[in-house]
């Protein structure tokens, strides 16, 4: 068995006071999850080497090809979180998403052998 951790990428309604924000057609506005995720892992303060863009561009295409939840190596989750602890202009609306990476839940994944 081998460690992973689970991290929820449905995008999500943005609320604020509990009742949903609403775009100029009158339409709800959605948190794109997957996207915002990719983008932190490339933001300029993490002042990333040519090895960590590529590190992390093979981590955020694993994000972006999943459906509704990725299972993260351990290292995978360590650079996203570390990428989250150095990104700077988060605001209160990004409260769900810093939640779901700050509290994946580890689980066992049974390997297959080679």
């Amino acid at each position: 068995m081998e460690k992973r951790f689970k991290l929820n990428l449905r995008d999500f309604q943005l609320k604020q006071n509990g009742e949903p924000i609403l775009n100029n057609e009158g339409k709800p506005v959605t948190y794109q999850v997957k996207a915002s995720i990719g983008n932190i892992l490339f933001a300029p303060r993490l002042q990333l080497s040519t090895r960590d863009v590529i590190r992390n561009d093979a981590i955020a295409r694993k994000v972006e090809s999943a459906e509704n939840e990725v299972l993260l190596t351990e290292g995978e989750a360590k650079i996203i979180k570390e990428a989250f602890e150095v990104f700077v202009g988060f605001g209160r609306l990004d409260l769900e998403l810093i939640n779901r990476v700050e509290s994946m839940p580890e689980v066992d994944v049974k390997v297959k052998e080679k």
